[in-house]
């Protein structure tokens, strides 16, 4: 986000270094050293990306913006990191065992939110799990400027039920919902399922599945 380049210099200075860790720490207990991970929307990599590779886990990080790339690459030059707009990206051209959306999902509306839900379904293995913060309910809001460095941003968010449907509707069920305790946010966690029946329609016009 261009926002984000405008802003970069107090946001590294204001990020909170235990927002989201307690929260990486107890997911990660959902998964086996080694297994890799996508922190989407990384941002400079620190504290999650950095909490990721700490616990023994393998991540790679996606942000479009350009000055947190550059800075991310020098905390955690070991780590792969794409600059690129998630609903466009790649995603490495492979899939994870996890993906991380922590302090990223409220930046975008929520027809882009379930856009990006349905391409981190794709990305994820059979099994695999999706972490997320958000509000908890169908809103809109805009930030006021002394909580961002001076810039605005718009945020939004879905209801807990809207997420659990559109969670559904790409093949992942909400496991975990609760509230993070000291930074107020929603936590989300959702499991991809491990035997989907994907339903597609042949050229004959009927309908046929596969697993």
């Amino acid at each position: 986000m261009e926002g984000y380049d405008k802003i970069f210099d107090w946001y590294c200075r204001a990020r909170s270094a235990e927002a989201g860790v307690e929260i990486i720490r107890s997911f990660s207990k959902r998964l086996t050293p080694g297994s890799e991970v996508l922190d989407i929307g990384c941002g400079f990599g620190v504290p999650i990306t950095s909490t990721l590779a700490e616990l023994g886990l393998r991540p790679r990080g996606i942000d479009s913006s350009k000055k947190m790339v550059a800075r991310f690459r020098e905390e955690l030059p070991e780590v792969p990191i794409e600059c690129a707009d998630v609903l466009t990206a790649d995603f490495f051209n492979t899939t994870f065992d996890a993906v991380i959306g922590y302090g990223f999902m409220f930046h975008l509306a929520q027809d882009q939110q379930r856009a990006v839900i349905e391409k981190v379904s794709g990305a994820l293995r059979p099994g695999g799990y999706f972490l997320f913060n958000s509000g908890d309910e169908d809103a809109s809001k805009m930030t006021v400027p002394e909580h961002n460095g001076g810039e605005v941003f718009m945020t939004y968010s879905m209801s807990a039920k809207n997420y659990s449907a559109t969670l559904e509707q790409h093949g992942m069920a909400l496991v975990e919902h609760r509230i993070e305790e000291r930074f107020g946010s929603d936590i989300y966690v959702a499991k991809k399922s491990l035997d989907r029946l994907l339903m597609s329609v042949n050229p004959s016009g009927y309908n046929t599945y596969a697993k």
